[in-house]
């Protein structure tokens, strides 16, 4: 009887070892196959695009301009999807370079403002002007900075007033960065669930995979990130990174 119990207790303390052994799996092999499926994807949704714009510009018909709006707006979805899965499928962190974050998060700052979520709110940033550079990728790191702003964006669309502040600073050997907004916040019940493959609290507007992958590049990076949210508050993304000591950076 002693025997069955452990075996089933050895049982059940695997399933959360094989559970993520085979996501693993799923992940390396949608890795492999994304690139062959996006080529053959993003033909024929060009010329959707492409015959949804024609058919409008000859239109007279409020119904079919709406509708034919509505295909455009399907068809560019499916293309930020389409570019998420690629940015999934790339390496993490091949080359890396000395970086100064504050450079990072201001040409983040000068590419967001564009956004037209973000045109006319306050966007902040409060930089400490000594801090360590850091060895990464210059390119994912601003990928990394850029989606947290726009996830911010999401968030401040229902608040008249809302803000997004941008801070770095550094403690010890750390290099912080934090992205902060002052937006609806994030149910209690999905924050667990933030960071995991394809859970997405925008509907059809999120793929899901964008804090999943922003996750990856930071741990590969040696870093961590994490998230704090205050249902009707806003929320604050805090990644912390390795930095370079004062010989490494010269």
């Amino acid at each position: 009887m002693s025997d069955e119990k452990e075996t089933a207790a050895g049982e059940l303390d695997r399933t959360p070892l094989r559970d993520y052994l085979l996501q693993a799996e799923k992940m390396h092999a949608m890795s492999m196959l994304a690139p062959g499926f996006i080529h053959d994807a993003g033909t024929p949704l060009m010329a959707i695009s492409s015959i949804a714009q024609f058919l409008s510009a000859k239109s007279t018909d409020p119904l079919v301009e709406q509708n034919l709006k509505q295909i455009g707006q399907a068809v560019d979805r499916l293309t930020q999807i389409l570019r998420t899965i690629v940015d999934f499928s790339r390496p993490l962190c091949t080359l890396r370079e000395k970086v100064y974050l504050n450079s990072l998060i201001m040409e983040a700052v000068r590419i967001v403002k564009y956004d037209r979520r973000l045109k006319y709110r306050e966007v902040g940033t409060e930089l400490e002007a000594a801090i360590p550079q850091v060895s990464a990728s210059p390119d994912q790191l601003l990928q990394v900075i850029i989606a947290l702003c726009l996830n911010a964006a999401d968030a401040l669309e229902a608040v008249p007033a809302g803000s997004l502040q941008l801070r770095s600073w550094h403690e010890g050997d750390q290099v912080h960065l934090s992205v902060t907004d002052s937006g609806t916040g994030i149910p209690l019940p999905d924050q667990p669930h933030l960071f995991t493959p394809w859970f997405t609290t925008r509907g059809s507007k999120g793929s899901g995979l964008g804090l999943f992958i922003s996750r990856a590049i930071i741990t590969a990076h040696g870093g961590t990130i994490s998230l704090a949210s205050e249902p009707g508050r806003g929320t604050c993304v805090e990644i912390i990174l390795p930095a370079l000591s004062e010989e490494e950076g010269v």
